[in-house]
């Protein structure tokens, strides 16, 4: 990777030398290729890589004014947009104040009680979980094992001898 940057940035100042491009195209280009890494989504960082060709050849045309009316117009085109009855850029358009705790980070689950709004869902309570630590886990004998004795005692799940009362 590293040898790519230094690469990019070599041929990038060879073509703005040369004049075969302006400086601007090589901060557009550069500033694309960091954005298309930013998305942990994997299908959104495949579109983004998918429109920073056409966003550089309008770069190139049209400078920093034609690149700024590109993303406006991808903007607009983005707002538009409806998935299965809901805005694609919900909640931010239309703005839901309710559902932003669960877009742009994670509050802990304990504190997403209902489902988002702008989903329009039939029971706004989401359903519980029970939380269950790491230990809880590793150490509790597994479901459907009781370790019931049949005399109302309960035997332990690793000696298989009945454990004292407490």
């Amino acid at each position: 990777q590293t040898i790519g940057i230094v690469g990019g940035f070599i041929l990038g100042d060879a073509a703005v030398r040369a004049g075969l491009i302006s400086p601007m195209t090589t901060v557009v280009v550069a500033l694309t290729a960091i954005c298309s890494f930013t998305s942990p989504n994997f299908g959104a960082a495949i579109s983004v890589r998918i429109l920073r060709f056409p966003l550089v050849i309008v770069a190139l045309v049209g400078g920093l004014y034609g690149l700024a009316l590109a993303t406006f117009v991808l903007l607009v085109y983005t707002a538009g947009i409806r998935s299965f009855g809901v805005p694609f850029l919900t909640p931010f358009v239309p703005l839901q104040l309710a559902d932003i705790k669960d877009s742009l980070g994670r509050v802990p689950f304990w504190a997403m009680v209902s489902r988002p709004v702008s989903y329009k869902p039939l029971d706004m309570k989401r359903q519980k979980t029970k939380a269950r630590h790491w230990w809880e886990r590793l150490f509790s004998p597994p479901r459907g094992e009781t370790g019931e004795t049949g005399d109302g005692s309960v035997s332990s799940p690793r000696t298989g001898e009945p454990e004292e009362e407490k």
